[in-house]
């Protein structure tokens, strides 16, 4: 068994060689089983019909090659012969997957699309219950990867909804900076006309599409206008000026960035 555990220890790591050198998807990566030998590429969603996967056997030189259904007792030389031919073809049926259709096309889009979804469903139920018929072993083995997978694909996906989120309010406070830098000039020398010394620019009196501010906490928006990119355009943009920007909180939630400006 030793023997057996070592050979797919040199087999995984030529795997995870291969897999870095093909793969560029951030949404297609690969896992190691902590329970038991294992290595699974895992194409977006993670589901068994969704993978490569690959285990040790009860032979030395010999191991089990899995894409979803389909499965296979390879040996080594077999499994990288194949893995990277196989790899690069569903990469890119996956990549391909990920596009948007044009406007005069969308009719026949989603009637394609509504057709897939419809062969897809058809196709998971008998995933399932291929699934469902496997040896108590490997049925157990691939239950207990299911649930794993299906946790990591969910804090995967919620890390990259919040990038995401957080890279559109960055968006947001640098559109609103150059919405200032147009008029704060013209504004200051009223302002100064009048004896006062100071200007404050609300971001929701400026930019209405301020919604996404409700979806952090404070201290979240706080660490995003401390990027060194805001900072360092504040800086730039309003020179000599004091300044400072801050979040104005309703109901213990985010609810406006306010820019104040004084000479």
């Amino acid at each position: 068994m030793q023997e057996v555990i070592s050979n797919f220890n040199k087999l995984e790591k030529k795997i995870e060689e291969i897999f870095i050198n093909i793969n560029t998807n951030a949404r297609v990566r690969i896992v190691h089983e902590t329970i038991h030998p294992g290595i699974y590429i895992v194409f977006g969603k993670a589901n068994i019909r969704s993978t490569i996967r690959i285990y040790p056997s009860d032979k030395e030189n010999v191991f089990i090659y899995a894409i979803g259904n389909s499965q296979k007792n390879l040996s080594t030389t077999e499994i990288l012969e194949r893995f990277p031919n196989d790899l690069e073809n569903i990469l890119t049926l996956f990549e391909r997957n990920i596009t948007t259709a044009p406007i005069d096309s969308l009719p026949a889009f989603k009637k394609q699309r509504q057709m897939e979804i419809k062969n897809n469903e058809n196709k998971i139920d008998e995933e399932d219950k291929h699934l469902a018929t496997l040896p108590d072993d490997e049925f157990i083995r691939e239950l207990r990867q299911l649930t794993k997978l299906t946790i990591e694909n969910h804090k995967i996906d919620q890390k990259l909804q919040n990038e995401k989120k957080e890279s559109q309010v960055s968006f947001l406070v640098h559109s609103f900076i150059n919405q200032v830098a147009r008029s704060y000039r013209k504004d200051a020398i009223v302002e100064a006309k009048k004896g006062k010394n100071n200007l404050r620019y609300c971001l929701n009196s400026i930019i209405s599409s301020n919604y996404l501010l409700k979806e952090f906490k404070s201290e979240d928006i706080k660490t995003i206008l401390e990027e060194k990119s805001i900072k360092e355009r504040l800086s730039n943009t309003f020179k000599g000026f004091e300044y400072s920007i801050n979040i104005i909180n309703q109901s213990f939630k985010p609810h406006d960035i306010v820019l104040s400006l004084k000479w």
